[in-house]
């Protein structure tokens, strides 16, 4: 039976969206850098919700990046390109002499549309000396320690990203959190990395993709070869 072209063409795709409707499908992922650097903002003046989303942070300063210390960054974080940074607009500070509390903020977008998820969100954060870390409104990690500057702070924040626009926000200190005073060196050093991922056809399903179209030539060519 020789069926029309227009219905070879039609039982055609419907074989392929079928196929395809089938098939299984696979994850690709995408990596966010997040580092300490001057994209993101600080002050030295306490303003409320300043961890906040909604909160307007267009009159804080560029953190300054690099921020002076005697210790090298690679010494504690190997092969990034995170820069310690600190509140110091006008560039003035050695280090020593900057501000004792500090404030900062940076913001990204994430994309979790289409059954997109976050696998993980992860940073590695160092102070000099105490900080609170914040993320889209809430406090997810605490140091109190009043010191140890050189010790990572491991912190898992993947719970609390969002679709759309997402705030990291850093309350610092130069000594004790909750009574602020001098310890010499000053500086903030931020090193995340957020990994989402979405579903993309696996290659054995483009395979029967090209399959199907494959087909559609072959029944057009000998359609037309019947037609001839």
């Amino acid at each position: 039976m020789n069926l029309p072209l227009n219905t070879i063409r039609s039982l055609a795709v419907a074989g392929i969206l079928g196929a395809l409707a089938c098939a299984s499908s696979a994850a690709t992922t995408t990596a966010l850098s997040i580092v300490s650097d001057g994209s993101w903002k600080s002050t030295a003046t306490l303003q409320p919700g300043w961890f906040t989303p909604g909160f307007d942070d267009s009159g804080w300063s560029q953190a300054r990046a690099p921020y002076p210390s005697p210790q090298p960054v690679s010494n504690l974080i190997a092969g990034t390109s995170a820069q310690r940074i600190w509140h110091d607009p006008l560039a003035l500070s050695d280090g020593t002499n900057g501000a004792i509390e500090t404030w900062y903020r940076r913001g990204f977008s994430l994309d979790l549309s289409s059954g997109a998820f976050v696998q993980f969100a992860h940073a590695i954060v160092f102070v000099d000396d105490d900080f609170e870390f914040y993320v889209n409104g809430n406090l997810v990690y605490t140091d109190v320690s009043g010191g140890f500057a050189d010790v990572p702070h491991f912190i898992d924040f993947s719970s609390h990203l969002v679709n759309g626009n997402n705030v990291l926000a850093i309350h610092a200190v130069d000594g004790g959190l909750f009574g602020p005073y001098d310890r010499l060196y000053e500086s903030l050093l931020v090193d995340a990395v957020v990994r989402t991922a979405g579903v993309v056809p696996e290659p054995s399903t483009v395979a029967l993709l090209l399959a199907g179209f494959a087909g559609v030539a072959v029944a057009v060519k000998r359609r037309r070869a019947d037609q001839a």
